[in-house]
């Protein structure tokens, strides 16, 4: 995770047309905290647990705090030297907490247990599930994993961000982005840095030593990389990327402010601020973290000074109407990559697609009797086939389960012969094993 030392107001509004997908929440102090001058958060894990740093009350020096829906806002700092000032980077799903002390360097703190120190004075920047840590600026960088210790790897400055195999992504000689793989070590991903990692292995960060630009928000997917740009400004950078892919960070304009992005597949790089209600009064200047849910977290500007911010997607919501003998069904907000399903009850486990479910509005013919509707948010629209044998059976799904596919098979792919497998138009597809092996493919 990127952790920002320095807090920059930009109260210019970018003007762009979406509609309303986010609540936005202020990460704001609360009883335990006394009122805070500025604050960012930094990371979130998917128990939506926040982490950050803010302002002491004379401004010279920084605490860190943890902040919940239900608790609000804990200062972790008093447990720490009185007046040393310290960072939160990360947070993993058990609720460890991974920064730097200024007089202790890299910490991790655990519920219960609190701050234990790595004996390393470079930064803690990201930790997995398993307790490994990813860490080091300017030295080399390093993996920390519990019961073995420190690994430092050569031909690195610095790891920002862990995945939850372990891998590790970051900066190394002479300015390149790096991934590390146990299986493979050291890979050179090309000029710039990579901040994050998920568990398909994509990385995103920056690509610098462009003509036109400093450095480009960057998605390395396979090794390959796919610049993201900027929206007419001189920089941007991708901060994080959850497991469904979608990335969030900053993109400059022009005259060379920042707004945090929100960036999928199937929509770009959209601005946060356009997806927040027009009336927030709030600019939102850096996203810095996304976990599984789409919750989003950075800082901005809220009434005059930098705060933390949480940002909570509005779940989409189905209307029904009649137009003649038809029914019209539609929803709002328009999330990416959802899909109207349909059955004839609803605690029915055969969900099927409906035809052109994917475009709101849906027009159908009169619904018959006890018919439902709900909407599905896939990872993907492309649909993606799985086998799995049962017994002397073997079983075929795909999802989304689109009834316009069809299976077909080859007993070999050295000179493959495509052919449809009966009956397989629908999934899951349950067929007799035959053979010791086949292939299979999905055909539109």
């Amino acid at each position: 995770m990127k952790r920002i030392l320095s807090f920059c107001l930009a109260l210019w509004p970018l003007c762009s047309e979406a509609e309303v997908r986010y609540r936005i929440i202020q990460v704001e102090s609360g009883p335990q905290v006394p009122a805070t001058y500025t604050s960012s958060a930094t990371g979130i894990n998917n128990r939506g647990e926040i982490v950050g740093f803010f302002d002491s009350p004379d401004q010279t020096f920084y605490h860190i705090f943890v902040f919940t829906l239900i608790g609000g806002m804990v200062d972790l700092s008093p447990t720490i030297t009185s007046g040393d000032g310290a960072f939160a980077s990360d947070i993993n799903d058990l609720g460890q907490i991974v920064g730097w002390v200024a007089s202790s360097g890299a910490f991790c703190y655990t519920p219960g247990v609190g701050f234990e120190y790595l004996g390393l004075s470079e930064d803690a920047n990201a930790i997995n599930n398993r307790g490994q840590i990813a860490g080091g600026t300017g030295g080399s960088a390093w993996r920390f994993t519990p019961g073995v210790g420190v690994e430092v790897f050569d031909q690195t400055w610095s790891g920002r961000g862990i995945n939850e195999a372990g891998w590790v992504v970051g900066r190394g000689p002479p300015w390149n982005a790096f991934l590390y793989r146990d299986d493979q070590g050291v890979i050179n991903l090309g000029p710039g840095v990579g901040i994050a990692i998920n568990n398909q292995g994509v990385v995103v960060g920056e690509w610098w030593g462009l003509p036109s630009v400093y450095y480009s928000a960057v998605v390395w997917t396979n090794g390959q990389a796919r610049l993201l740009g900027t929206w007419g400004g001189d920089w941007s950078s991708a901060h994080a990327i959850n497991n469904k892919n979608q990335v969030v960070g900053i993109s400059t304009i022009p005259n060379g402010d920042g707004y945090g992005f929100l960036w999928t597949e199937e929509e770009g790089m959209v601005q946060l601020d356009a997806l927040v209600a027009p009336n927030s009064d709030w600019y939102l200047g850096e996203a810095n973290d996304i976990n599984d849910d789409g919750w989003i977290v950075g800082f901005g500007a809220y009434q005059g000074k930098s705060q933390a911010y949480l940002l909570v997607p509005i779940p989409p919501k189905l209307e029904i109407a009649r137009a003649g003998t038809n029914v019209v069904i539609s929803w709002s907000p328009h999330w990416p990559r959802l899909v109207l399903e349909t059955a004839p009850y609803h605690s029915a486990t055969n969900w099927l697609p409906v035809p052109g479910g994917t475009n709101d509005p849906v027009v159908l013919p009169a619904l018959g009797p006890g018919q439902v509707f709900r909407l599905t948010q896939y990872d993907t629209l492309d649909p993606k086939l799985s086998l799995r044998a049962t017994g002397s059976n073997l079983v075929a799904s795909w999802t989304p389960p689109w009834p316009d596919y069809s299976l077909e098979s080859t007993p070999s792919l050295t000179a493959p012969t495509w052919l449809p497998v009966a009956g397989a138009t629908n999934s899951p597809v349950h067929l007799p094993r035959v053979g010791t092996s086949g292939f299979f493919r999905l055909r539109r």
